[in-house]
């Protein structure tokens, strides 16, 4: 049903895989100084390519960042010592 999405969802994570690894080795120590939504402006950069992706917005706990598609929400964190990305139906008029 989201076999689009979900193919543009991955391209665009992987291709921002490694530079989520250097921002949170950043993050690590430097999380006391600087605003989390920052680490925003790279991705947003990087994913630019991506005209389906919107709403990149950082976490802290756990580290990551959010885009939507669609009516689709991803969230990439990083748990132990990888990424992951989930997917969840965002509904209509809420703010993603």
């Amino acid at each position: 049903m989201f076999e689009v999405q979900d193919k543009i969802a991955a391209s665009a994570f992987h291709h921002v895989e490694d530079l989520l690894i250097g921002l949170y080795g950043r993050w690590q120590d430097e999380h006391q100084f600087e605003d989390i939504h920052d680490y925003a402006i790279p991705i947003c950069k990087a994913l630019q390519g991506f005209k389906e992706v919107n709403c990149v917005r950082m976490t802290k706990k756990p580290f990551g960042f959010k885009f939507t598609i669609l009516e689709l929400e991803y969230t990439v964190f990083k748990k132990r010592n990888q990424f992951l990305m989930t997917r969840k139906i965002v509904e209509q008029g809420s703010n993603a």
